[in-house]
């Protein structure tokens, strides 16, 4: 499973309740209409940020996160209200321009952000290229053998299919989460857990003598 980040407001009605969460390793959504989904989806191991947010600069008009403490949660309820949370230790401080996350608990999917916050910009994102079966049908469910690796040590080559061929298949959700199949990723899985690149999708069209290769996407 990929690593999540999380940005977690402290602010009741003006109170700043930083330093409540960190002494007793906790957070709590303070709101008890709001948000409740949000936090019942936070996974065991997610990566959250206490952040506070402000204007700056010449009139104010800049965007400012600054960000209060670091931690990885370690405990659920699923009652919409509590995480428990093992704060990062001699922990300081800092601030960043930019970040529009103003919501009291906010998923960050946008990858400079999350290297911003969580490791101060120092680290710069792999990019990888995987390479998908052929399918005819948009990957979302087979299209059959035809263009297939003819290649019998391949999964496609003896079975006709590739698990990738429900790829972009939204019809069936996980707790709200598409998850996906990449067959370089499940070969070499150790090596790629918990971490995050900039991955280029590909495939081969076997037809004959021929091996059309197409870009289909990145991200």
């Amino acid at each position: 499973m990929s690593q999540n980040y999380y940005l977690l407001g402290a602010y009741w009605e003006g109170d700043d309740m930083s330093e409540t969460f960190i002494d007793e390793s906790r957070w709590e959504n303070g709101y008890n209409d709001k948000f409740i989904e949000n936090v019942n989806a936070v996974e065991i191991g997610a990566k959250v940020a206490i952040k506070s947010k402000c204007t700056g600069g010449e009139g104010h008009k800049t965007s400012i996160t600054k960000i209060k403490a670091i931690g990885t949660v370690t405990k659920n309820p699923k009652d919409g209200k509590h995480l428990t949370v093992d704060w990062d230790k001699n922990f300081e401080e800092f601030e960043y321009n930019g970040g529009g996350y103003w919501k009291a608990i906010s998923r960050v999917r946008n990858k400079d952000y999350i290297n911003k916050t969580f490791f101060h910009g120092k680290i710069n994102i792999e990019k990888r290229i995987a390479r998908l079966t052929w399918n005819s049908n948009d990957w979302l469910m087979p299209s059959g053998p035809t263009g297939k690796s003819k290649n019998q040590d391949t999964h496609e080559g003896k079975f006709g299919f590739g698990h990738e061929e429900w790829l972009f298949n939204t019809e069936k959700l996980i707790d709200g989460y598409h998850y996906g199949f990449l067959e370089p990723i499940n070969k070499y899985f150790d090596t790629y857990s918990d971490k995050t690149y900039d991955t280029w999708l590909y495939t081969i069209e076997d037809i004959g003598k021929k091996r059309n290769r197409y870009i289909v996407g990145c991200g």
